[in-house]
């Protein structure tokens, strides 16, 4: 819905608008600039509700709102995009049924010749669930070069793990750094486990004070430390590693 009375004016395929301010639900979203061959248009966000998508998209499940700016230059055909946002309570259908809670998040980056150059991405929810990104990353072609560290709840794993009656707890530190393509990257960097634990009934097992220690090199997760004590006693460690090509061939020693 306008805000108030908005005049549009359209000259040789160019529109432009001199500032339209919409409510949008309990948000509001205000454009103002030009649109056509020629881009040079500001965008605002305030707690723009994320559920409009779901009138178009109902399977996204989308919750939350957003605000920021975002201002897009160029042209129609090689627009170039600058954006901040922040989100909050967002949630998404793919998220949901994965066991992730809402996320807070916040975006600086930019969009030009089919590349999108994220500055800085921050992330994190009520599970301890963190991340930090930023990097380059190609829409087609060479030249991804993306960071990314935080940590990552192990009772995600909860719903594979259901049917069981396992239970898993704990918490993932990555710090992963991916280069190459979109379609085929190659990821180097470090995941570590410390004191986490892992009851399964079925297997009358129970592992306590679980430790690891994982180097991801290209193709291949080397595992330099891993052990974990055994609630009947004793302990068990395992090293070795695992590739991630194809059948997943893996060299690994196991000792009791």
């Amino acid at each position: 819905v306008l805000r108030q009375p908005t005049e549009f004016e359209l000259r040789d395929g160019q529109l432009t608008i001199p500032g339209a301010s919409l409510s949008i639900a309990a948000g509001e979203l205000t454009v103002q600039g030009t649109a056509g061959p020629r881009m040079d248009m500001d965008i605002a966000m305030r707690g723009l509700p994320l559920k409009i998508v779901n009138a178009v998209r109902p399977e996204t499940g989308a919750t939350g709102t957003v605000s920021g700016t975002v201002k897009i230059t160029g042209t129609s055909n090689d627009p170039q995009m600058q954006f901040a946002l922040d989100g909050k309570g967002v949630a998404a259908q793919p998220l949901t049924s994965n066991g992730i809670k809402p996320l807070s998040f916040s975006a600086k980056g930019g969009f030009s010749n089919q590349v999108l150059q994220l500055a800085a991405l921050q992330a994190r929810n009520s599970q301890n669930l963190t991340l930090n990104a930023s990097g380059r990353l190609p829409l087609s072609g060479s030249g991804l070069n993306f960071k990314a560290d935080g940590t990552l709840p192990l009772s995600l794993a909860q719903p594979a793990l259901a049917s069981r009656g396992s239970t898993v707890t704990g918490t993932a530190r990555f710090n992963i750094t991916a280069k190459g393509t979109l379609s085929k990257p190659s990821a180097s960097g470090l995941v570590s486990v410390e004191n986490a634990s892992l009851t399964d009934p079925l297997s009358n097992l129970k592992l306590t004070n679980i430790g690891l220690l994982a180097g991801l090199d290209g193709q291949r997760i080397a595992i330099n430390r891993g052990s974990a004590n055994l609630a009947s006693g004793g302990q068990v460690s395992i090293g070795g590693s695992v590739g991630l090509g194809e059948g997943y061939p893996a060299n690994l020693t196991i000792k009791l």
